[in-house]
Parts: C-alpha cells; sequence; structure tokens
C-alpha cells in the first residue's frame, strides 16, 4: 500500500526537504506552500497523514487542523504538527486542534522517519479496526432486517397448516414454511461466506430471482390489492453475477418491499428487466408519495441508516434496508439510482451478467 501525505509549509526550504525525506520511504507525497489553498483544496482530496507546519500566514496550522477534523473522511487521519515551539500552551492548544504526534523543527530525519512511520501504522490499525466493526453492524443488521420476513412466512404457513383439513392445501402450506426455512439458511450461510471471504453460492438466473420475489411479496402485495407487472425483455436463463440470496433478499427484495409499503391500495408496481452491454436493469416503479430530497440525499450517501416511516397502511421497518442494498451492491460491482417526485418513485438497479 503507497501511503499519501500531504505537507503543508510556508517555507520552500522545508517542504522540499520533507518531501526528499517522505519519497525516499515511498510514500506519494503532496506539498502545499500556500496554507489558504491547502484549506480550499484538502478537503476534496484523500490523505493518509498530515504534516502540517504550525506558524503560517493566512492560514494557521491549527486552523487547518480543525478544518480536517470537521472533514467526515478525514477526520480520523493523523495530524502531525512540525513546528519550532515546544511550550505547553502551544503543544495544548495542538491537540485540543486535533493534533496526533509533534515533530520539532532541527530533530533527525531518523526521527521523523520513525515518528511518520507510528502515525501510519496506528492509523492502518485504526481503518482495519473500524472496517471490521463496520462489517459486523451490516452483519447484524442484515440478520435483524431479513430474518424477519421468511421467519413470519414459515410460522404463518404452520399455524394455518395446523386448522386445515383439506391435505392439498395443507401440503401446500408446510411446503412454503418449509422453503421459508431453507432461505433462512441460504441466508445465513452465504453471511458467514462472504464475511470470511471464502467466496458465495451459485449465481442466479432471471426467472429464479422472479420466482423468488413473487414467493416473499405475494401475501403482502394481495393485502393491499396491488399488481406487481413484470416485464421481462431479456432471456429468463440469464445469469446474474451476484449470489441470489444476497439480491433476492438485500436489494431487490428490499427497494420492492419499500414500494409496497408505500403505494396506495389497489395500485401498480411495476418491474422491468432489459439488458444492457454486460449488465442486467432492473427498473421498479410505484405511485406512492415519493421521497423528500432530503431524504433522497441521505440515501445517495448511503452513510448511515434512515429514519424509519410508516408505510400507507401502517408497516414498521427499520429504516435499514436502502444502506444494506447499497453495501452489496458496491461489492459485486453494481450500482443504483434512484429519482422521485411527490407522484411516484424510480429505482434503477443494474448488477453483471456472468
Amino acid at each position: 500500500m503507497k501511503y499519501k501525505v500531504a505537507v503543508v509549509d510556508d517555507l520552500k526550504m522545508q517542504l522540499m526537504i520533507l518531501k526528499s525525506h517522505l519519497q525516499s520511504e515511498g510514500y506519494e507525497v503532496t506539498t502545499y506552500q500556500d496554507s489558504a489553498l491547502a484549506l480550499k483544496e484538502l478537503p476534496s482530496q484523500h490523505f493518509d497523514l498530515f504534516i502540517l507546519d504550525i506558524e503560517m500566514p493566512e492560514v494557521s496550522g491549527m486552523d487547518l487542523a480543525r478544518a480536517l477534523r470537521k472533514t467526515p473522511h478525514l477526520r480520523d487521519a493523523p495530524i502531525l504538527f512540525f513546528t519550532s515551539s515546544d511550550s505547553k500552551e502551544t503543544l495544548k492548544e495542538a491537540y485540543e486542534a486535533g493534533a496526533t504526534d509533534f515533530l520539532l523543527k532541527g530533530q533527525s530525519e531518523l526521527e521523523l522517519k520513525l515518528r511518520i512511520k507510528n502515525c501510519l501504522n496506528s492509523y492502518t490499525l485504526h481503518r482495519q479496526t473500524k472496517s471490521q466493526s463496520e462489517a459486523l453492524e451490516i452483519y447484524l443488521r442484515i440478520l435483524f432486517h431479513d430474518l424477519a420476513t421468511p421467519l413470519s412466512i414459515a410460522k404463518n404457513g404452520i399455524k394455518l397448516a395446523t386448522t386445515l383439513t383439506d391435505p392439498e392445501k395443507k401440503i401446500k402450506r408446510l411446503a412454503g414454511a418449509e422453503k421459508a426455512v431453507t432461505d433462512i439458511q441460504n441466508l445465513v450461510s452465504d453471511l458467514k461466506l462472504f464475511f470470511h471471504q471464502q467466496g458465495t453460492s451459485e449465481f442466479p438466473e432471471i426467472r429464479d430471482v422472479l420466482e423468488s420475489i413473487s414467493f416473499l411479496f405475494d401475501e403482502r402485495l394481495q393485502e393491499k390489492n396491488i399488481t406487481l407487472k413484470t416485464n421481462l425483455n431479456c432471456p429468463e436463463l440469464q445469469k446474474i453475477r451476484i449470489p441470489k440470496t444476497f439480491f433476492v433478499n438485500q436489494v431487490l427484495g428490499n427497494f420492492i418491499s419499500n414500494s409496497i409499503k408505500f403505494s396506495p391500495h389497489a395500485s401498480e408496481i411495476s418491474l422491468t428487466i432489459d439488458q444492457t452491454e454486460g449488465k442486467i436493469r432492473w427498473q421498479i416503479i410505484d405511485h406512492g408519495p415519493g421521497i423528500t430530497p432530503e431524504t433522497l440525499a441521505t440515501i445517495k450517501t448511503g452513510l448511515s441508516p434512515l429514519s424509519s416511516k410508516d408505510g400507507s397502511a401502517g408497516e414498521k421497518g427499520t429504516g435499514s434496508g436502502l444502506m444494506i442494498a447499497r453495501h452489496f451492491l458496491r461489492h459485486f460491482n453494481g450500482s443504483v439510482d434512484i429519482d422521485s417526485s411527490p407522484s411516484g418513485t424510480t429505482v434503477t438497479v443494474e448488477v453483471e451478467t456472468c
């Protein structure tokens, strides 16, 4: 991994010396002699370490550090202050501004390289820990969010089967319950493989996905008298490069579930499947109340789950579905685009073909 380091100092000679030392260690170095320009440009870029002079004209190192700490994607990056002052007041203010470590001007090249290496090692460990924590959070959200539907189908199927006297109807209900339990087993199995980076289950054909969607949502559609109109404009045997469990439950199922949730009674939801070069496009159109611009902006950043809202029939939710869907699409090189107005929402999902 080649670390990216930004160095800001108003002294040109100091910049040249630092850049030379850093490049000799294999770091990718960007320098700024103008701290005001650094303040303007740094927040829109990615760096693994910042080395800042404290005393600079226009924008001080302290002010620059405070700005970096307010930038979401940079707030955890280490900041090493390069200073000629070791006064307690200066050190205290610098730590409060977000300093990770200090290096007094005039210290050896070895000291500089060791301090930088220590900062980067600590930052790498922090990112790995954070990544594992985020993966665990997503794992738990998926379990809480997506086990509910098949568990409900299995429970209701078994409960209803015990009241039926017609053998054929009883067998049909029990078969549905058995399939729901199998879906739960597949979900847990795929999640284990996914989070341990050991591969995933076989990729599905389009017809497999449509059959599973029908199984999952038939009862909810009937309860609200909603029609799901499917327009298939490509071969149903075409496979997509994302495991069936993830695509049905975490991606397409999440978007269709939201469409059902917010669509009025006796309305129509359309699902159109087209093939483009190397990809399958799934487009869902509903006629619900739409998504507010503020909520749409939150969805597109994907930084946090949404606040759950009740559906048109009082349905409850967790607010995590769209975040989960975006996570899996990114992992499998897919994409999602959402357009919305007060008259309805259009969700377009693209996934690679096999």
